[in-house]
């Protein structure tokens, strides 16, 4: 979804001055009302950024620029949706609107982003030309070691920075403590009781890590 999105946005020239001018009306606001510094190299231009197909680190680049430009984001889509003529392109921007706007994507995207975290110095590492054997087997055991500790006492982390970032964002929180329905929303179709937070710290979290 997110390779969608950026996609979706950077294809069009059109677009991402939009975005740009965006982002300048809401930095603009947010010095004029003091929650900004001012100084050199601050609040330079931002832009989206595709994942490359060979290098994992940019993977990480693309996630946080997405993340930086949120709101910005958000607002060009709604603004595409709602009055843009042509009518795949509004339907494009809709519903790529609607999946940035739910929790799931949320939480997936700031999961990827702390473990892309843990990862992307590991990618730099294996990248270099000149390479120890030795050296390289520590940093890939110092890597799982992290996620190990992520898993065992990461979560509450996790889930707060999700929720705050949803909360910052106008996305809704789902009751955690309600039942989770897989596949269906027909209840009575599903036998086994979990719940929400249930399936995104065991079902989502954890098996996530696992397969690091």
């Amino acid at each position: 979804m997110l390779t969608n999105i950026v996609n979706f946005v950077s294809a069009s020239a059109k677009r991402r001055n939009e975005l740009n001018l965006i982002r300048k009306a809401e930095l603009k606001e947010l010095l004029d009302s003091g929650k900004l510094e001012t100084g050199r190299g601050l609040n330079q231009g931002r832009s989206l950024k595709r994942a490359g197909a060979t290098r994992w680190g940019s993977h990480s680049a693309s996630i946080i620029s997405l993340m930086s430009l949120f709101k910005e984001t958000k607002i060009l889509l709604q603004e595409i949706s709602e009055h843009e003529p042509n009518q795949q392109f509004c339907g494009n921007a809709e519903s790529n609107y609607i999946a940035m706007m739910s929790f799931e994507f949320a939480f997936a995207l700031l999961l990827m982003d702390k473990i892309m975290g843990l990862t992307n110095f590991l990618c730099q590492v294996f990248q270099r030309k000149t390479q120890n054997i030795v050296s390289a087997l520590n940093f890939v055991e110092n890597t799982k070691s992290q996620f190990q500790y992520m898993r065992a006492h990461g979560w509450d982390d996790l889930f707060m920075s999700v929720v705050s970032f949803c909360e910052q964002h106008g996305i809704d929180v789902p009751d955690i403590s309600s039942r989770y329905m897989m596949g269906t929303r027909r209840s009575c179709q599903q036998k086994d009781f979990i719940t929400i937070e249930h399936y995104y710290h065991i079902d989502v979290f954890n098996d996530v890590i696992d397969c690091m």
